[in-house]
């Protein structure tokens, strides 16, 4: 219990010191590069780099010798340095993971999904 209320508290600080320009400047990437011509599979290995690259340094925490006698752990730090940007990460992933399947011979991704829908 005393773990979710310094949970909530450090909400705010937590994301105030995350990279989300490193993280919005990844997802840009990842998704440019999954949307131009060529082969799905590096396409996706492409946007897979650019995304990991910029991920690991959710767990670089400037504040890490400032905060070290805290009383809030450092891995409760990273772990809510997590929470915060799973979610981008998870959305732009599923982006480029949907560009980049090559429809197979009936015109559906292997989720039933087509990319090319034609509306007219």
């Amino acid at each position: 219990m005393i773990r979710l209320r310094q949970a909530e508290q450090l909400l705010v600080p937590v994301a105030r010191t995350l990279p989300w320009r490193a993280l919005l400047a990844a997802s840009a990437t990842a998704l440019v590069v999954s949307s131009l011509p060529g082969s799905g599979i590096l396409r996706t290995r492409l946007g897979a780099i650019a995304l990991c690259l910029t991920s690991a340094y959710l767990f670089d925490d400037p504040a890490e010798k400032t905060l070290e006698s805290s009383p809030a752990t450092l891995m409760l730090r990273r772990s809510l340095r997590l929470t915060l940007a799973a979610p981008l990460l998870a959305v732009t992933w599923w982006v480029v993971l949907w560009r980049t399947n090559a429809p197979d011979a009936v015109g559906r991704t292997q989720w039933g999904i087509s990319p090319h829908t034609d509306y007219g």
